[in-house]
């Protein structure tokens, strides 16, 4: 089972007495689809209070975690606070003050 780790340039090497041929590098590169380790959970607040979501994901590369609003991206020009650990693949959104 191919790893992320086994990622690089290979390449092939043949000797004998007669003399060395090498082929030229051949890239490998190492894909894992995107999945929820932890989901958000439905949060209630009350107005005013601030709402915390958290998630943990993986995947490789690590995937980019875009929070949804009524199926929209918030933005920070919506108040979002967004935090991601890209090494973790911990992702945080804060709602301070929800209406």
């Amino acid at each position: 089972n191919v790893q992320p780790e086994d990622q690089g340039d290979y390449s092939a090497k043949v000797t004998n007495v007669g003399g060395t041929l090498k082929t030229k590098k051949c890239k490998v590169t190492v894909t894992k689809s995107p999945e929820f380790v932890n989901k958000p959970t439905t949060q209630e607040v009350k107005q005013s209070e601030t709402a915390v979501f958290e998630a943990k994901v993986d995947g490789y590369p690590i995937p980019k975690v875009i929070w949804l609003l009524n199926g929209k991206p918030l933005t920070p020009k919506d108040g979002a606070q967004v935090e991601m650990n890209a090494p973790t693949g911990d992702a945080k959104l804060t709602i301070p003050k929800v209406d």
